[in-house]
């Protein structure tokens, strides 16, 4: 299971007046959390309502901080703005930075069920357009984005929050998280320190005729597997028996070129050990105990796609709940 900070259903924590949304409260889809950054809005409201009188007294203060500047940090601060709240939002890199992380030619998918809100689009066009269309939005509402101003403690006052970042000390009434899951997981394995060990893919193209082992069984996986597959020898490693949180279009295009011989699956396996040429595989058993047996592969470029992790020390210091 995903490891997420606990909310209710109004995005509140476990700490009064800190919210969540997204991936780091569990809501991996793009729409989701737009919509979800949309929605806690309203009860950081009811929550700013609920300390007025103590809120009149102080100033100085913002009545929001968001953290983290993805498509839910964003959603949430377009609506603040159109409530008339004073905000800022911080981003420790560039404002929708998984994003720009995908592979150039990454397909995009709207797999959200729920009903589309808040000011910010979700259009299923290219990376670089989604992008475009994004950062021209910023502009216009003319954000106070701080970019590259990492969040680095926050603090409970008596009434209110204090907010450390790399650059200064900020006060706030309230936080809303929307940070995502930003560390790459890591195998833990020999080797991984190599060059040739990689968590992203920028651009397919980059590599032609190359022996590329993909590790993962979640649609990211199984999309660097399907972009690589165009010009390469790609294997791609699954712990699990068979896959089963692919979406239906991944899951119809990893069979066929299986099907086709352009991607190898090799369930049951995990990485043991990778060196400049080689791959060592561990193969398991239904249980996911190791077996005792291994299998060896040539191999150029490894893409590893265990997940992410949460900022998991940062927010225990906030006293979250986390499960």
């Amino acid at each position: 299971m995903a490891i997420k900070v606990v909310v209710d259903d109004s995005y509140k924590t476990s700490t009064n007046g800190i919210f969540a949304v997204g991936d780091v409260a569990g809501g991996a889809l793009l729409r989701q959390a737009i919509n979800h950054g949309n929605d806690a809005v309203e009860h950081v409201k009811k929550h700013l309502d609920s300390i007025g009188k103590q809120k009149s007294k102080m100033k100085g203060i913002y009545d929001l901080i968001i953290i983290g500047a993805g498509p839910g940090g964003i959603s949430c601060g377009l609506t603040a703005k159109k409530e008339n709240l004073n905000f800022i939002i911080f981003e420790m890199m560039e404002p929708f930075q998984t994003i720009r992380e995908y592979s150039e030619d990454k397909p995009l998918y709207d797999a959200c069920k729920e009903p589309e809100k808040g000011y910010i689009k979700f259009e299923l066009t290219g990376k670089r357009k989604l992008l475009e269309m994004w950062e021209n939005l910023i502009k216009e509402e003319k954000l106070d984005i701080r970019k590259w101003e990492k969040a680095t403690a926050v603090n409970k006052k008596k009434d209110f929050f204090e907010i450390e970042t790399e650059k200064g000390k900020y006060k706030s009434f309230s936080i809303v998280l929307a940070t995502g899951k930003r560390e790459p997981k890591k195998l833990k394995v020999k080797g991984e320190e190599l060059p040739k060990a990689k968590y992203y893919l920028k651009c397919a193209d980059d590599y032609k005729g190359k022996k590329i082992l993909v590790v993962g069984g979640g649609n990211s996986a199984a999309e660097a597997a399907i972009l690589l597959s165009k010009e390469n020898k790609v294997v791609l490693s699954y712990r699990k028996p068979s896959f089963f949180r692919l979406i239906e279009q991944n899951q119809k295009e990893i069979d066929r070129l299986n099907k086709e011989g352009k991607i190898e699956l090799l369930f049951k396996t995990i990485p043991q050990e990778i060196t400049d040429k080689k791959v060592i595989l561990a193969e398991l058993d239904d249980s996911g105990s190791p077996t005792g047996k291994c299998r060896e592969l040539e191999n150029d470029v490894v893409f590893i796609y265990a997940g992410f992790e949460l900022p998991e020390e940062f927010l225990k210091k906030m006293g979250l709940e986390i499960a």
